[in-house]
C-alpha cells in the first residue's frame, strides 16, 4: 500500500477539524434522541448551541489558516 508523504505529517489544523466532526455528530444525535422524544424546545436550544460551537471552531481553523500562510505553510 502506497501512502502520500503529506497524510503523513501533522497538520496544525488537523484538531480544528476534529473539533468539528464532534460537535457535529454530538449535537446530530442529541437533536434526533430529543425530538424523538418530542422535545421539541430543547432540541432548538442544542441546535443554537451547536451553531454557536461551529462558529468558534470555523474562527480557530480560520486563526491556523492565517498562521500558516503568514509563516510561508501555505499551499504547496
Amino acid at each position: 500500500m502506497k501512502l502520500p508523504v503529506r497524510n503523513l505529517r501533522y497538520r496544525p489544523g488537523r484538531p480544528v477539524g476534529i473539533a468539528i466532526l464532534v460537535v457535529f455528530f454530538a449535537a446530530s444525535e442529541t437533536e434526533f434522541l430529543l425530538i424523538r422524544r418530542d422535545l421539541i424546545v430543547a432540541a432548538i436550544v442544542v441546535a443554537a448551541l451547536a451553531v454557536a460551537a461551529e462558529m468558534a471552531c470555523l474562527q480557530a481553523a480560520l486563526r491556523v489558516t492565517r498562521q500558516e500562510l503568514r509563516g510561508g505553510g501555505g499551499a504547496a
